[in-house]
């Protein structure tokens, strides 16, 4: 009985726990940045997620961003996060790199 209780727990938790970072889709531009959608699966739901980069002389900047917003849908969470994504830059255009932790 004892057992059966220990897995259900680890069934039941197994899924909060797990926040594996989003693997990256296609880049798309704005203005005169890119930016890469990165959904993140929580449970059975996509948490919203992406990275901002820029190319430039001294190399890539990018920034990564993660919003609380949750989809039934990893196509949905991406096209929150590219909407995200355009928000932060027509806010904070180069700014947002400098917010980065080395």
């Amino acid at each position: 009985m004892l057992d059966a209780i220990k897995q259900f727990l680890a069934r039941a938790t197994a899924d909060v726990v797990k926040d594996v970072p989003g693997k990256r889709s296609a880049a798309q531009p704005y203005k005169e940045f890119m930016i890469q959608p990165a959904a993140r699966k929580q449970g059975s739901q996509w948490l919203t997620a992406g990275v901002i980069f820029m190319d430039g002389p001294d190399g890539r900047r990018e920034a990564e961003f993660i919003r609380s917003d949750m989809f039934a849908s990893r196509d949905d969470a991406e096209a929150c996060a590219f909407t995200k994504a355009c928000q932060i830059i027509d806010e904070q255009g180069e700014r947002l790199f400098e917010q980065q932790s080395p």
